[in-house]
């Protein structure tokens, strides 16, 4: 008996080991770092609260959040709008509805950083394709990249062109599993696919439409990659997302004790999230 409880433990110890390495000690060590001063790898001393109270009154900070909040309402509800309908029409019988599946989920597999370098020539402003398809159209040049409102657009799009498929995969999912016998029971009332869609379809769905809102919620607060490569946070401070103004913080500027307090703020912001995403969760499987 006192062998297989020896057994069990040393298959155990491994995850037990894993978890306090990289997960409760380097918790514990950025909350332990927010309340001291840490500039230069060196600790300068207990400062308490200080680094909470820079942080409330500190103008780049809310700048960051505002340009965080911007990107994440503009790409999700694009992403969510986008996914819906891609879902929506490839949800029927068609011809080759196998390729186009793949084709609309391929830009979830590329990487962030390489997806931003691409971009980066797809926005050139003097002869970038982007622009020279708007001036076949009669559409003055746009500076993608130059100008604050662009700038933050064209992150936001770039999202929006690598997310969207998630949400059209998670939603068509959800749309494959409502029973057939549904659909023949509302086309004896209709025969519109969209009233059908409205009265059937999302209702069955709204609990997994919830729960790709709070994912991508989730993931977009951390965006990090493509502002970073694709505009360095600029113009100014245009794009400069929240999780950016850390990394500047801690690895450029080295003030680890500060940024270690906007790392905490934000993991306080997310673990209410996380407590609705397993709610959320329960309900879609139950």
């Amino acid at each position: 008996m006192k062998e297989n409880k020896l057994m069990k433990s040393l298959f155990v110890l491994p995850s037990v080991i894993w978890i306090l390495t990289f997960t409760i000690f380097p918790l514990i060590y950025i909350f332990y770092l927010s309340t001291h001063k840490f500039k230069f790898g060196k600790i300068r001393g207990y400062i308490g609260l200080s680094n909470y109270i820079k942080f409330f009154h500190d103008s780049t900070v809310l700048n960051a959040v505002m340009v965080t909040l911007f990107i994440i309402v503009v790409a999700i509800i694009a992403e969510l709008t986008l996914g819906l309908f891609m879902a929506w029409l490839v949800d029927k019988p068609l011809r080759n509805i196998k390729i186009f599946r793949t084709i609309f989920s391929l830009p979830l597999f590329a990487t962030p950083v390489a997806v931003a370098f691409l971009f980066i020539t797809i926005y050139y402003e003097e002869g970038g394709p982007m622009n020279s398809i708007l001036g076949l159209l009669g559409i003055h040049k746009i500076p993608w990249l130059s100008n604050p409102f662009w700038a933050k657009i064209s992150v936001a799009i770039v999202d929006i062109w690598q997310w969207t498929p998630f949400c059209f995969i998670i939603f068509l999912a959800a749309l494959q599993s409502i029973p057939q016998e549904m659909y023949e029971a509302a086309y004896l009332e209709t025969k519109s696919r969209w009233r059908i869609f409205w009265g059937v379809s999302f209702p069955m769905i709204s609990s997994t439409f919830i729960l790709v809102i709070i994912l991508r919620v989730m993931e977009a607060i951390k965006i990090f990659d493509i502002p970073a490569v694709l505009t360095i946070g600029g113009p100014g401070r245009a794009t400069e997302v929240y999780s950016f103004l850390i990394y500047r913080t801690g690895l450029k500027f080295f003030n680890l004790g500060y940024a270690s307090t906007m790392g905490v703020i934000m993991l306080i912001v997310e673990i209410p999230l996380i407590m609705i995403i397993v709610k959320s969760f329960r309900k879609v499987v139950s």
